[in-house]
């Protein structure tokens, strides 16, 4: 449990969800011994979700501390954990760790309530950059995507990433309403428009696969 000013961070950028998966990163002959202990961490994270699929911004003294979960981002709030948890999901479907069957309904539940949040609170207000903003969204429901949508990949968390990012090609006008800020590193890779590009090229990769470009039904995709 890694803390930075005195707090124990729990997002992507700085906290558990972001070591964790950085771990599950390494070659499975290295971690193998370390599975367990992983394992239970990410085991505690997710009874750290609250009732609105959100996690806090740094860990609580307790499961009823009252703290305010108003952070959805990949830095801090359910995007990070989301995509840490599809990991988990996907080393599992691959069978390079084994999950308890109660450990993997529980996370499959927690991607629902995560993903469901990240698509109607995801079209963050701070830009669109990957940290922060609608990038970060994005890649989080295509994680999750990745690993619930197998039966129907052409529908579901999907259709949802792929609105976001639709939605993002027009920041500019967002920005002129001032309905959307402008990131102090406007063209950077984790606040700006490097990382968006990163997420609309993944959604355009995904478009263009077989059979892929049929899928959303929403307007404007063939203009992207």
């Amino acid at each position: 449990m890694w803390s930075w000013h005195g707090k124990r961070y729990l997002g992507g950028a700085h906290g558990v969800a972001g070591i964790l998966h950085i771990l599950l990163k390494c070659p499975p002959s290295v971690l193998s011994d370390h599975f367990g202990d992983i394992l239970d961490s990410v085991s505690w994270l997710v009874h750290c979700q609250d009732q609105s699929g959100n996690w806090p911004t740094k860990a609580p003294a307790n499961m009823e501390d009252g703290q305010i979960s108003e952070l959805v981002q990949w830095c801090h709030g359910a995007p990070g954990v989301a995509i840490l948890l599809s990991t988990v999901l996907r080393l599992s479907q691959n069978r390079i760790i084994t999950l308890p069957d109660t450990m993997q309904g529980e996370i499959i539940e927690s991607l629902h309530l995560a993903g469901n949040l990240i698509y109607k609170r995801g079209f963050l207000r701070k830009g669109v950059g990957l940290c922060h903003g609608v990038g970060g969204s994005v890649y989080a429901l295509l994680a999750i995507s990745d690993v619930l949508d197998a039966k129907d990949a052409d529908k579901g968390y999907f259709a949802q990433a792929a609105h976001l990012a639709h939605l993002a090609v027009f920041h500019e006008a967002f920005e002129a309403k001032g309905e959307m800020g402008v990131p102090d590193h406007p063209w950077s890779m984790y606040e700006g428009l490097a990382g968006m590009c990163c997420a609309w090229g993944e959604i355009v990769s995904r478009l263009q696969s077989k059979g892929t470009r049929k899928c959303c039904g929403l307007p404007g995709f063939d203009d992207i």
